[in-house]
C-alpha cells in the first residue's frame, strides 16, 4: 500500500497521476463534490451522463457517481468545472437536470435486492449528481457473448424473473423503465441480475435533441415508444422483457416492432429450434405482441405464464408472429407514423436556428436521391448516387428524417443481398455485400449478426489442411494466454477451437487445466477478500468443480468465525472511545483496535468510521481549551495522525496558525514560540504543492505504536472558507499547470489541447458553431498563441459570412446583420464579414427610410 502511495497509484480506482491524461469533458480526479465524494476515473460515458468511480470519504466505501452531462446539449468549462449550456439549449438542458434529479429521488424509494441502489442525489457544478452503491460485475451482454451468443432456457429465466420481480415494486408506483436491454443489467459475482439505468433523463433529452437513438432500441422497443405521444404503461417494459427473454435462448432480437407491422414476421423461439416448452413460448409471444391490449398487462401476468400457473391459449403464437394486417391497426399505424414524422420534421427545422438551408434545396435533393435509387445508383458512381445524396442532405440538416430513412433503407438494400446471395451458397459475395452495408451503417445488429455466421460456415468449408493450421495456431495462442495467467482470453481460444472442431480433445484438456489453475490461484492468496475472488470467477465457468466448490465452503465457513471475532472487537472499540481511550494507554485504546480489524478486513466500514470518530473526539478536545495553544496543537496533531484529511481538523489547525502570526505580529519578537511545547511541530501550511493523498487515507495509518506527528498535504477543496482564494486558485489541478503553457508546454497540455481540438473540429461538422467558438476560446486559455484554434475562429467567420450572404440573398436582412456578428465575434478582422456589414447596414436604412408606418427597432445580441 504505501508503495502505491509512493508511486501516486490510488488503490481504490486504478489513478496513475503521472500517466493519467486529462479530458476535457470529465472530472478530473481527487475533485470533492459535496464536500463528501471524491472523484475517481470514470468507468463509462453515454449520451446524456458520466459515470465515475468515487470514494464516499466519510463512510469510506467505493461509490458510483453519475453526472447529468448531455453532449448534445451542453459542454464544460475547463477553468472551473461548471457545466455550460448551449445558447439555444438552455432551456433544454435545465429541464433535463430536474428529470435526472426526480428519477433520482424517485429510485431511492426502492430497496429492492434487483435494483440499483441510489445514496444520495444533489446538484452541484451547475449540473446533476446520483451516487449509487458501485456494484462489481459485468454486463449481461457480457456473459451472453461467452455463452455462443444464446443461454439455455433455465439459466435466461434466472436473469429475467427477477427483473420482472424488481419491476413489479417499480410499477406500483407508476414509474416505468422504458430502457430494458442486455446492457442495463448487471450480472454480480455471485450471479444475481441487477436493473440499472433508469431512461426518464434519457427519453427527455432524446426529445429536445430529436434523436431517437437516444430513446428507441430497436428490437426491445414496442411501437408506442416510437410516438411522442404514445401510451406508456407496464405493457412497455413487458415488450421489452420479452424480447430480451426472446434474445437469450435465440442468440437474436425480434424484428424491430416498426418493420413487424409493415409485414415482417415474427418467428417463434420453438419455430426457430429452441427446446422449451409451448407455454414459455406462448408467453414469450404473447409478452411481444404489436397490440398494447394483446400483451399481458402487468408483469405479475407475464411471470406467472413464464412459470406455467398461467393456462395460454395455444393459438397465441400464430396470432402474435403474423404481421398484423388487421386495417384498423395498420391504419392506428400509419397516423402514429405521420404524427412522429410530422412532429420530429417540426423539430428539425426549429433546430437548424440560423444554419438552416433553403428548403427548396432539400426538397431537390431528396428527389435526386430518389430519382438515383430507382435507376439502381445506390452507392456507384461516384459523385452521382443515393448514398452520397442523402450524405449531402445530412450535412445541411442532420436530423432529416427522410434522409436517415434513406441510409437504412440503402443498408436493407445490401442487407437484403447478403441474405439472397447466403440462400445462393456463395457465401463470399454475401459477405461482400455485408461490409458495404456496414461501412455505411457500422453498428446495424442485423448485419453483424449475420457476418458472424457466414464466417463460421466459412470456416467449415476450408480445406482440412488449413483448418488443422488453424486449430494449430490457436491451441498455441491459448496455451501462452495460459502461461501468462489471462484465463478468461485462454477460456475463449479454446472455445473457438472446439467451435472449428468439436471432438478435438487438447481443448478440453487446456479448460481442465484453467479450472486447476483457478484453484492453485485461490490457494496461494493469503487475503482471503482475494480468495473469493479467484473462486468466484472459476466457478462462474464451472460451477460443478469439485475442488473450488470445497474451497468456497472452507472460505465461507473461515468467514463466519473471523466475523463473530470482528464483532467482539468492534465492541471493544467502542467502549475505549466511549471512555475517551483514544490512542492511550498503549495496549488498550481505540486506534490499536480499530487497526486491528482493518489487517482483517480492510474496507471495514464500521473501522473506517471508528477512526473518524477518534479525530471528532480530538477536535472537540481541542476547542474545549481555549487557553494553551500548545495543548491544543497536540490534540489536533494526534487527531491528525488517526485521519490525516479530517477537515475540523484542519481547519482548527489553520485557525490557530494564524493566531499564533498575529501574535508575532503583534509582539515583534519572538515570545509567542516560548509559549508553544518545543517538541511540539508546527502543523503544515493549508496549500501544498505536493501532489493530494490517494482515495484511500486509511490505509495509509501505520500500525500501532503511532507514527511521528503527521505532515500531509491539505487540498484547498477541503476548506473552502479558510483558505483565501486567488484568481488562479479557482482552476482545477490540470488546468493550473496547464493556464501558464507556452509553445513549449508539456505532453499533457498538448494532449488536452489536441483533444479540444478534434472536439471543435466535431462541433463544426455537425454545424454547433456556438459550441465550436466556445472550445476554441478554452484552447486559448490554455496556450494564447494556438496557430489551430485561431484558424478554427477564421473558419468559422468564414461560416458565417455564407450564411449571412444566403440570408442576405433570401431578403432576411436581420438575420443575416446578427449572422455578421456572430462571425466578427470569432475572427473581428475578417474583411469579407466587413463589407457585408456594411452593405446590409445599407439595405437596412434604405428599408428603414422607405417605411415610413412602421419603423425598423433591431437589438443585436451574440449568443455566446
Amino acid at each position: 500500500m504505501q508503495a502505491q502511495v509512493r508511486s501516486g497509484l490510488c488503490p481504490q480506482c486504478g489513478y496513475n497521476e503521472h500517466k493519467y491524461q486529462a479530458h476535457p469533458l470529465y472530472l478530473q480526479p481527487r475533485t470533492l463534490l459535496k464536500n463528501q465524494y471524491i472523484i475517481g476515473l470514470p468507468l463509462g460515458q453515454g449520451g446524456f451522463g458520466v459515470t465515475y468511480l468515487g470514494l464516499d470519504q466519510w463512510l469510506q466505501k467505493k461509490v458510483a457517481i453519475k453526472e447529468y452531462l448531455p453532449v448534445a446539449l451542453a459542454t464544460r468549462n475547463i477553468l472551473n468545472s461548471n457545466i455550460v449550456p448551449l445558447k439555444p439549449q438552455e432551456e433544454n438542458f435545465r429541464q433535463g437536470i430536474q428529470f435526472f434529479i426526480n428519477e433520482a429521488r424517485n429510485l431511492a424509494k426502492f430497496d429492492h435486492p434487483h435494483i440499483v441502489r441510489i445514496i444520495n442525489f444533489f446538484e452541484e457544478n451547475q449540473t446533476g449528481y446520483m451516487v449509487m452503491d458501485y456494484l462489481a460485475g459485468t454486463h449481461l451482454a457480457a456473459m451472453l457473448s461467452q455463452g455462443n451468443n444464446r443461454l439455455p432456457i433455465e439459466a435466461a429465466l434466472n436473469m429475467v424473473l427477477p427483473i420482472l420481480d424488481a419491476l413489479a415494486q417499480v410499477h406500483a408506483q407508476h414509474i416505468y423503465h422504458r430502457d430494458i436491454s442486455l446492457q442495463n443489467i448487471l450480472i454480480l459475482p455471485t450471479g444475481e441480475p441487477i436493473l440499472i439505468d433508469f431512461g426518464a433523463a434519457r427519453h427527455i433529452v432524446g426529445e429536445y435533441t430529436r434523436s431517437l437513438d437516444l430513446v428507441l432500441k430497436h428490437g426491445y422497443s414496442p411501437l408506442e415508444q416510437y410516438s411522442g405521444k404514445g401510451k406508456i404503461g407496464p405493457w412497455t417494459d413487458i415488450y421489452a422483457c420479452g424480447a430480451l427473454l426472446y434474445l437469450l435462448i435465440t442468440g437474436q432480437l425480434p424484428p424491430a416492432a416498426t418493420d413487424r407491422f409493415g409485414g415482417e414476421r415474427l418467428i417463434a423461439p420453438i419455430e426457430l429450434g429452441i427446446a422449451i416448452s409451448p407455454s414459455i413460448n406462448e408467453a414469450i409471444m404473447l409478452a411481444l405482441a404489436i397490440r398494447i391490449e394483446d400483451r399481458f398487462q402487468t408483469v405479475q401476468d407475464f411471470k406467472a405464464a413464464l412459470q406455467g400457473q398461467i393456462a395460454l391459449s395455444p393459438a397465441t403464437t400464430a396470432t402474435v408472429s403474423k404481421s398484423g394486417n388487421n386495417h384498423n391497426l395498420r391504419w392506428q399505424f400509419k397516423k402514429i407514423v405521420m404524427v412522429v414524422v410530422t412532429s420530429i420534421l417540426l423539430l428539425t427545422l426549429v433546430g437548424l436556428f440560423f444554419y438552416q438551408r433553403e428548403p427548396s434545396l432539400l426538397q431537390s435533393l431528396l428527389t435526386q436521391a430518389q430519382v438515383q435509387w430507382e435507376n439502381n445508383q445506390i452507392t456507384q458512381p461516384v459523385g452521382d448516387n443515393a448514398y452520397e445524396t442523402y450524405q449531402q442532405i445530412l450535412a445541411i440538416a442532420p436530423n432529416q428524417v427522410e434522409a436517415q430513412a434513406g441510409i437504412l433503407k440503402i443498408v436493407k438494400y445490401y442487407e437484403q443481398l447478403a441474405r439472397n446471395n447466403q440462400q445462393a451458397k456463395k457465401l463470399t459475395d454475401s459477405l461482400a455485400n455485408i461490409k458495404q452495408g456496414l461501412q455505411i451503417m457500422p453498428n446495424y445488429l442485423p448485419l453483424q449478426l449475420l457476418e458472424q455466421q457466414l464466417q463460421q460456415a466459412l470456416a467449415q468449408q476450408q480445406p482440412v489442411k488449413i483448418r488443422a493450421e488453424q486449430i494449430k495456431q490457436l491451441l498455441n495462442q491459448a496455451d501462452k494466454q495460459l502461461t501468462l495467467l489471462q484465463l478468461e482470453a485462454a477460456y475463449q481460444t479454446y472455445q473457438a477451437v472446439l467451435n472449428l472442431e468439436p471432438h478435438n480433445q487438447l481443448a478440453p484438456e487446456g479448460i481442465k487445466r484453467i479450472a486447476e489453475k483457478y484453484v492453485q490461484l485461490a490457494q496461494s492468496e493469503q487475503e482471503n477478500t482475494k480468495k473469493l475472488l479467484f473462486i468466484n470467477e472459476g466457478l462462474e465457468r464451472f460451477p460443478h468443480h469439485e475442488k473450488l466448490l470445497a474451497l468456497q465452503q472452507k472460505l465461507t465457513d473461515s468467514q463466519y468465525i473471523q466475523q463473530q471475532h470482528i464483532e467482539i472487537l468492534v465492541k471493544k472499540a467502542e467502549q475505549q472511545l466511549a471512555a475517551l481511550r483514544l490512542t492511550t494507554p498503549a495496549g488498550d485504546n481505540a486506534y490499536e483496535t480499530y487497526q486491528e480489524i482493518l489487517k482483517r478486513v480492510p474496507e471495514h466500514p464500521a473501522a473506517k468510521a471508528g477512526l473518524i470518530k477518534i479525530a471528532d473526539q480530538y477536535e472537540q478536545l481541542a476547542q474545549i481549551d481555549q487557553e494553551h495553544l500548545d495543548k491544543k496543537l497536540a490534540l489536533i496533531n494526534k487527531g491528525l495522525q488517526v485521519f490525516p484529511n479530517h477537515a475540523g481538523l484542519l481547519a482548527l489547525n489553520q485557525t490557530i496558525r494564524e493566531q499564533i502570526q498575529r501574535k508575532v505580529v503583534d509582539s515583534e519578537q519572538p515570545a509567542v514560540a516560548t509559549e508553544l511545547n518545543p517538541s511540539t511541530p508546527l502543523p503544515p501550511p493549508l496549500v501544498s504543492k505536493s501532489p493530494l493523498p490517494v482515495l484511500d487515507p486509511v490505509n495509509k495509518l501505520s500500525p500501532t505504536p503511532l507514527p511521528q506527528p503527521f505532515s500531509a498535504p491539505v487540498s484547498k477543496s477541503q476548506l473552502p472558507s479558510i483558505h483565501v482564494k486567488k484568481p488562479q486558485d479557482e482552476l482545477p489541478q490540470a488546468s493550473q499547470s496547464l493556464s501558464s503553457a507556452k509553445p513549449g508546454a508539456t505532453p499533457a497540455t498538448h494532449n488536452v489541447v489536441e483533444e479540444l481540438l478534434v472536439i471543435a473540429k466535431q462541433h463544426v461538422e455537425a454545424n454547433q458553431f456556438d459550441a465550436a467558438y466556445q472550445t476554441y476560446q478554452n484552447i486559448l486559455t490554455i496556450t494564447p498563441q494556438n496557430e489551430s484554434a485561431k484558424i478554427g475562429l477564421q473558419q468559422l467567420a468564414h461560416h458565417y459570412e455564407q450564411l449571412a450572404q444566403l440570408k442576405s440573398n433570401q431578403g432576411d436582412l436581420e438575420t443575416s446583420l446578427l449572422l455578421i456578428n456572430k462571425g466578427l465575434l470569432a475572427y473581428p478582422t475578417h474583411q469579407g464579414l466587413l463589407t457585408l456589414q456594411e452593405e446590409i447596414k445599407r439595405r437596412l436604412t434604405e428599408k428603414t427610410n422607405s417605411n415610413i408606418q412602421q419603423p425598423s427597432h433591431l437589438i443585436f445580441t451574440p449568443s455566446f
